[in-house]
């Protein structure tokens, strides 16, 4: 069942100190795709991403835990 519909846009020139928000928001299975990630601008673009995604569903859900909430790519 919906509760109710979330969205959320993040401005990644907002995101400071990013290993630590990382640490902070991002599941362990996250994390370590956050570390692959080869420079700055795709760890930022990832870190942003993820926020917005968690934000959202937070907001539509009433979810508590950003660490707890696991959003992975798959294939297609």
């Amino acid at each position: 069942m919906i509760k109710g519909i979330g969205v959320d846009i993040c401005d990644l020139r907002r995101l400071n100190h990013l290993d630590q928000l990382a640490k902070k928001i991002l599941h362990v299975d996250e994390f370590s795709l956050y570390l692959s990630k080869g420079n700055d601008k795709a760890k930022r673009e990832f870190v942003g991403g993820r926020f917005a995604v968690k934000e959202a569903f937070v907001k539509a859900a009433g979810y508590k835990s950003f660490k707890e909430i696991c959003c992975l790519n798959d294939k297609w």
